[in-house]
């Protein structure tokens, strides 16, 4: 089961793309937003990135006992080898009767970050 998300952005489309995931593990409408994580992470391209720094969130959410709400970009920065992004990551402690989907983590079978028409688009597949 492949999560897409679209954005004006790279970040927004990230943002949408964590939106979906997050709602494939749990029902993320009924978490309320009690705590914060903050999750950095680098890669040399924006697929590695993406499902790198996904899946270090689902990584966080596991070993905190965290469901999450939604996320933010706080930080994005192209350098000349790589890329770097530090995020703000929002929900509460596990709530057992809203989990829907264990995901271990995302990977990059057919990942996809596209940018076409100024149109963003990332296509990701949670490892279930």
């Amino acid at each position: 089961m492949f999560i897409e998300s679209n954005g004006k952005s790279y970040h927004e489309a990230l943002e949408n793309c964590a939106l979906g995931l997050f709602d494939t593990i749990c029902d993320s409408k009924k978490l309320s937003i009690k705590k914060k994580i903050i999750v950095r992470e680098k890669a040399s391209n924006l697929v590695d990135l993406t499902t790198f720094l996904l899946s270090k969130i689902v990584s966080e959410g596991d070993s905190r006992e965290m469901m999450f709400k939604k996320m933010k970009v706080i930080k994005f920065e192209k350098g000349k080898k790589n890329f770097s992004i530090a995020v703000e990551v929002f929900g509460q402690p596990q709530v057992h009767k809203l989990g829907r989907m264990y995901v271990k983590a995302v990977t990059h079978h057919e990942a996809a970050v596209e940018n076409k028409n100024k149109k963003w688009r990332i296509k990701i597949l949670p490892d279930i």
